[in-house]
């Protein structure tokens, strides 16, 4: 097919379609080409994978509330007025979250970090005053504590997970100031 003069061969044997243009952009540009398309299939999959884990958790917890509820006072840290409404409500919000990361809502970003960073820091409490109870990551019977019976595999998943976040954020940062730099209006006045 032809676009603006310039042949465009697509190579479908590529797993990330990469476009071979040939007598238009030099070896440089094509690699770096070949890389953005890499690392948007990343961004992509890993919005997936966090989106995923997240709706589980939160399908999970959603199944049985009054468990989750006696998990949540066991770590001390809600009143227990807030109890059965978190029970409910933090389920939910994972789930929404988890949907907003594969469709690329840029809030549920940043509502899926701050959940991470309260996760971690309620983990780490616990870790601290040397609880040995579920987490509750997984609903009331997460197969995980009883497989390791830690808070700490806990703390280094969600590890994990936050590495992905600063990955999303990464491209996002990078993304707006690469933008920024090809629509200056400063320049397009000269």
């Amino acid at each position: 097919m032809q676009i603006c003069g310039v042949i465009v061969i697509i190579n479908w044997h590529s797993l990330f379609f990469s476009f071979n243009i040939h007598e238009t952009f030099n070896t440089t540009d094509r690699n770096i080409m070949k890389l953005n398309v890499f690392l948007h299939w990343l961004d992509r999959i890993i919005r997936l994978v966090l989106g995923t884990l997240f709706i589980i958790a939160g399908i999970l917890k959603l199944k049985d509330p009054e468990s989750f509820s006696v998990v949540l006072s066991a770590f001390g840290v809600v009143p227990g007025y807030l109890i059965d409404p978190l029970a409910i409500g933090l389920p939910i919000l994972e789930v929404l979250v988890g949907f907003g990361m594969i469709w690329d809502r840029p809030p549920a970003l940043h509502a899926m970090a701050l959940l991470l960073f309260m996760f971690m820091a309620i983990l780490a409490y616990a870790m601290h005053l040397g609880l040995d109870i579920d987490c509750g990551c997984y609903g009331p019977k997460d197969p995980e504590a009883k497989a390791f019976g830690s808070l700490r595999t806990s703390f280094h998943r969600d590890l994990l997970m936050s590495v992905g976040i600063l990955f999303l954020y990464a491209r996002r940062i990078h993304a707006y100031f690469i933008f920024r730099q090809s629509h200056n209006p400063k320049e397009e006045m000269l």
